[in-house]
């Protein structure tokens, strides 16, 4: 059985593991187990090719210089016990935090946890180890490795990626296998993780607590990127259909369950000096010299065409946030939204067409911040760059969409509704963005803030290949 069938298999496979099973596998795993806690002596490599990885969805969350959190999909009928050790000095480290959350009938628990007292330049593994009648530690069930993020790097290679639907499944086996290829530092997931609103490819409609912790489930199990041996670190944020309704907003009647259940699968909590919790899901988080924002679009937003005095896409709470950041310290900042930001030429969702008063007053506020600003967004079922020209914020800049990395795409519509801004588009391909960043600085302005020459090489890599690459720069 190659790999591909090995994750194929694990993907459809739903019921917990079992002692009985395998026993020879367990009693291997047990042994080599026992070896990596006694340790090789001081200054070894402790040897872990052969430990057990993949048999559960892990995903490493939120991350610092010295702080990582993880999120596990486990058997709701038994326990386990983590521990991260240090591969080269055999140190263990406790998780903190641990916090389970189960849904009624379901036969998986999502727990969350974070070790602290990390460093950026020492490698990792982490533990699952069946936990024994007596509370101690048994065998290794599932093992992984894993590394804390340089924060203060110069350049990073970031993965961007949103539109998930797990009834693509040879698609994501194919797009995630070549995602863990290209070797990101980190990887942003920025909305429909998971389809909620839909079961076997159908709308259902909005979904109550139940049907979003199930499609979650079913999601997170599907994904290889989250049964590789080696992690990556992921920061996330969500549309409309991983928070439970299409074209959802404030009006949505699970709102805060589902907020409970998407932190259970994307740890999220805040780290200080790094990652700062904002309204909603808002998060701003701070690596390789830069500020990257990742937008709540959907727990605040008023209904679509509403309009009124109260006409908003982010609410007031999120917006003060934001202003609050953008008006410190100049940084090169990221905007990560689900949806779209420059969208009216189009007839489907984003923040220009579905609030343009409220989009009006977002971009008089970024106008005022000395940050230098790019923009990233999803939702779209399609990948597209745009230019957005100077008089828009003072200078020149771009809006980057990356659509779908497994769910249905479709042929252009850009002969009937083209975009004015667009310099690069690919429409029916499957695709997410791969961009390698590195700022530079260089003088002040006339105000005395710090001038930035922001280099981005964006590559929109589909199934196989590449379907575009552009090298941008964004000078404030």
């Amino acid at each position: 059985m190659n790999r591909m069938e090995e994750i194929r298999l694990m993907a459809r496979f739903r019921r917990p593991l079992r002692r009985g099973a395998f026993p020879q596998f367990w009693a291997a795993a047990a042994a080599l187990g026992a070896l990596l806690v006694q340790g090789c002596g001081t200054g070894s490599i402790f040897p872990d090719e052969h430990l057990p990885a993949g048999a559960f969805p892990i995903i490493q969350g939120a991350t610092s210089s010295g702080v990582a959190q993880f999120g596990v999909l486990e058997p709701s009928n038994e326990r386990f016990v983590y521990r991260a050790q240090d591969l080269t000095t055999g140190q263990v480290y406790e998780p903190q935090g641990v916090r389970p959350l189960e849904q009624k009938g379901s036969r998986f628990r999502a727990v969350t946890m974070r070790f602290v007292g990390l460093n950026f330049q020492t490698r990792y593994g982490l533990q699952v180890r069946r936990r024994e009648k007596g509370g101690e530690p048994g065998e290794i069930v599932d093992y992984r490795r894993f590394k804390t993020l340089d924060i203060d790097r110069e350049g990073a290679r970031i993965l961007v990626a949103s539109c998930m639907d797990d009834t693509y499944k040879d698609e994501a086996l194919r797009m995630w296998k070549q995602a863990a290829k290209d070797e990101a530092q980190v990887a942003f997931l920025i909305g429909d993780n998971a389809y909620a609103d839909k079961d076997v490819g159908v709308y259902k409609g909005p979904a109550d607590p139940a049907t979003v912790w199930k499609r979650m489930v079913e999601t997170r199990q599907l994904i290889p990127y989250f049964r590789n041996r080696d992690l990556t670190p992921v920061f996330a944020t969500w549309d409309d259909h991983d928070y439970g309704v299409n074209d959802g907003d404030r009006t949505y009647a699970h709102r805060r369950e589902s907020t409970e259940i998407f932190k259970a699968f994307f740890p999220m909590d805040g780290i200080a000096g790094t990652y700062e919790e904002g309204p909603g899901l808002a998060r701003s988080l701070r690596y390789a010299g830069q500020r990257i924002v990742f937008l709540d679009g959907r727990s605040f937003r008023s209904p679509n065409g509403q309009g009124g005095a109260d006409e908003t896409h982010l609410g007031s709470p999120q917006e003060r946030w934001l202003e609050t950041l953008l008006s410190g310290e100049p940084v090169p900042t990221w905007l990560i939204l689900g949806d779209q930001y420059f969208g009216a030429y189009h007839g489907f969702e984003s923040y220009e067409r579905n609030h343009p008063a409220s989009f009006r007053r977002f971009l008089t506020s970024l106008k005022k911040s000395k940050s230098p600003l790019f923009f990233v967004s999803g939702d779209r079922h399609l990948v597209e760059l745009m230019a957005i020209e100077p008089g828009v914020l003072g200078y020149p800049t771009f809006e980057f969409t990356t659509s779908a990395i497994h769910a249905k795409v479709f042929p252009s519509s850009w002969d009937k509704t083209p975009n004015p801004r667009q310099i690069e588009g690919a429409a029916n391909a499957l695709n997410y963005g791969l961009i390698e960043t590195r700022i530079r600085t260089g003088g002040e302005d006339a105000d005395g803030a710090a001038r930035f020459r922001w280099d981005l090489n964006l590559r929109a890599r589909g199934d196989g290949k590449d379907l575009f690459e552009r090298d941008l720069e964004i000078s404030r």
